[in-house]
């Protein structure tokens, strides 16, 4: 069979939907044919996930949502035709998004495009569906601007390699966590995502000295991963941790950021398209003034203990004594393998892949290898509020 591959029509956005959600699982079909009969069931990533990706990403365009369609049964889509009027009349059976970001590297900051969601109708697996969504998507996202892709996975990292990427691995720290502190040594307090001006400034800060991070300019930036904020402060600020409990047992650690030296702002340099006009009504926010901190690994791991126990406390996070603690990047492991002991790992998963040639800091970017090392020479950071 010959399957073809185009983006997203507008009015196909629900059975788009329907696709995710039968991908991962939360959608039992009964008969998987052009109108699907289905039922949810509570297991799995539900659809109002992907629905919520989709409506809160001020970024979406259904021209960056890559599907390969099978339309073999042409007597059937002929009648639907005739039937609808409407000539979109296919089945969906694989997918793919491109999620249009901004990357750090360093003080450069190039045009991104994630590659996410993507997902294989169950039982056309192992036809390369999805190898053909992603090279699709790759070629849109050679002749419209970017530069650099990156993507995350848990499971495929072979199957990625295949198609051009090559992985830069994070650290990643899991620990159970300790009991409560007997003393204060940090102040705590929470921060709410729609004013985040108090901890902007170190995200800011930080990111500038690695590479791999997003830069947050406006309030909504930090919003589209929704997670419990909280500031720890010794004297003056310290620095902050993001948090979300997914189950009573587990807390993830999605990013914390504690500052030890001062970078200057002012030379932050940017290449590729402005941001869209969504982005420029909102009124970016002061990043150019910060305080500094400098915590020992021990200092950290007391910070993030006191934070993980506050948000308890505040039942801002629902989980307890027993949880595991996890996260990646890293600050994130070495405040974990300071809090509590465990044992130093790798995630393979984040892969990058070179979309166009550039230069950073007079240096040419001309493959996918050289990327990853001026990453690696960097100093490799992802931060969890920036995952799609």
């Amino acid at each position: 069979a010959v399957y073809r591959t185009l983006s997203l029509p507008a009015d196909r956005l629900d059975d788009w939907f329907d696709l995710l959600a039968v991908r991962h699982r939360c959608l039992h079909v009964e008969r998987l044919t052009f109108r699907s009969q289905h039922s949810f069931k509570a297991k799995g990533t539900p659809r109002s996930y992907f629905e919520r990706h989709w409506f809160d990403d001020p970024s979406r365009d259904c021209d960056d949502v890559i599907v390969v369609v099978d339309d073999h049964d042409t007597v059937r889509s002929t009648i639907t035709v005739l039937l609808s009027n409407n000539i979109n009349v296919f089945q969906l059976v694989s997918s793919t998004r491109i999620f249009r970001r901004s990357l750090h590297l360093g003080t450069t900051i190039v045009p991104l495009g994630g590659i996410g969601e993507v997902a294989t109708r169950p039982g056309y697996e192992g036809r390369g569906l999805a190898r053909q969504a992603v090279d699709a998507a790759v070629h849109r996202m050679s002749i419209t601007g970017i530069l650099v892709s990156l993507l995350h996975t848990s499971s495929a990292v072979g199957l990625y390699r295949k198609l051009g990427y090559v992985s830069v691995p994070l650290p990643l720290a899991s620990a159970a966590l300790p009991p409560p502190p007997d003393a204060r040594e940090f102040k705590i307090s929470f921060i709410d995502s729609s004013d985040v001006s108090s901890i902007a400034p170190l995200h800011a800060r930080h990111v500038v000295n690695h590479a791999g991070g997003m830069p947050r300019a406006r309030a909504s930036d930090w919003a589209f991963n929704p997670a419990v904020l909280v500031a720890f402060e010794r004297g003056h600020l310290s620095g902050y941790a993001a948090l979300k409990a997914p189950a009573p047992d587990r807390v993830v650690v999605c990013e914390m950021v504690a500052e030890h030296r001062r970078t200057p702002l002012d030379n932050v340099t940017k290449s590729g398209t402005p941001l869209d006009n969504a982005a420029k009504c909102e009124t970016p926010l002061d990043i150019k003034a910060a305080s500094d901190s400098t915590l020992s690994d021990a200092d950290l791991g007391e910070a993030l203990r006191q934070a993980v126990w506050a948000a308890i406390d505040k039942q801002h996070i629902q989980a307890g004594a027993g949880a595991t603690v996890r996260g990646y990047g890293s600050v994130v492991a070495r405040a974990i393998r300071a809090m509590s002991p465990s044992e130093g790992l790798f995630d393979e998963g984040f892969m990058y892949r070179l979309i166009a040639p550039f230069s950073i800091e007079g240096r040419e970017i001309g493959s996918t290898e050289a990327l990853c090392k001026a990453i690696e020479e960097k100093g490799h950071l992802f931060m969890g509020l920036d995952a799609f």
